[in-house]
């Protein structure tokens, strides 16, 4: 099941005064229709919203060029890394516990997806696969690519 997360640094400053504020948000395309819905009911700043991938908005996000950076998936060691920060500022369920290129970012869960797995009626084979074969297939984190890499799988 993937986690919609909304990972973003600190608004403050996006209100008062008589010129709104202007917000970047960009990332994940499952997260962007509720970004644009939020965008649009949300009379504090002009926000600009974009997709690209989860992983451009974490990338955007923590090198500076977004105010949001939207993601389906947990963030992970190396979206640290790939900027040249210290990938174990990163704990495995995906939380900050240090900043990286000055931004601390907070993580917002605003949905969970649901996955729904169907098989051609010629499948004889995977006709009852359980989380765990599902997960194996699925995760992002050492993902089967082929059957005979699926646990318990014969």
């Amino acid at each position: 099941m993937m986690i919609a997360l909304l990972l973003s640094t600190s608004l403050v400053g996006c209100t008062g005064g008589d010129e709104k504020e202007s917000l970047i948000q960009t990332g994940s395309s499952t997260v962007l229709p509720l970004a644009v819905a939020w965008a649009e009911d949300y009379d504090g700043a002009d926000v600009s919203v974009s997709g690209g991938g989860s992983s451009h908005g974490l990338n955007a996000l923590l090198n500076g060029e977004a105010d949001l950076g939207d993601a389906s998936r947990l963030m992970k060691g190396k979206d640290y890394s790939k900027v040249g920060c210290d990938e174990t500022g990163v704990s495995s369920d995906g939380t900050a516990t240090e900043e990286c290129m000055g931004v601390m970012p907070t993580k917002w869960v605003v949905a969970f997806d649901v996955l729904a797995v169907i098989t051609h009626p010629s499948n004889d084979f995977a006709t009852s696969l359980t989380y765990d074969q599902l997960y194996s297939i699925f995760t992002d984190d050492d993902p089967a690519d082929y059957w005979d890499e699926v646990p318990g799988l014969e």
